[in-house]
């Protein structure tokens, strides 16, 4: 298995899922990716998703706050700077708790940030969820 960790320095919501989806296009074999991003003010809505129904477009627009499409499905989901995101890109059967525990740990590292895994495998920085 090999690891490759990837940083975005760009903050642009698009941009970054864009990034997201070429990584999980490249993936292949016993590779794993993780990708690390923070996205300027933005709602996040998964593929399937209306956002007439899952948020307000015309509030969103009037705050100069984007809404920006995954490829994946899920929930909508409110980000800003203080959010950081992290993917795992992979075969699953690699993707085990204790592989994502460890990936999550060794990818904080040198950014000389400890963090701890909880069990629903959320970063948490002296035990708080926000950092």
């Amino acid at each position: 298995m090999k690891l490759s960790i990837y940083y975005s320095e760009s903050t642009d919501p698009s941009f970054n899922q864009a990034i997201e989806e070429t990584l999980l296009k490249q993936v292949n074999g016993n590779n794993i990716i993780a990708f690390l991003w923070q996205n300027q003010r933005s709602v996040n809505i998964g593929k399937d998703q209306n956002p007439w129904r899952v948020c307000k477009p015309k509030l969103l627009r009037s705050e100069n706050i984007n809404i920006v499409r995954r490829h994946t499905i899920g929930g909508a989901i409110y980000q800003d700077l203080t959010h950081t995101n992290i993917a795992l890109i992979g075969p699953t059967h690699y993707l085990t708790q204790g592989i994502i525990e460890k990936i999550l740990i060794d990818t904080f590292e040198p950014l000389k940030i400890d963090i701890a895994v909880s069990d629903n495998l959320e970063c948490l920085v002296e035990n708080k969820k926000n950092f």
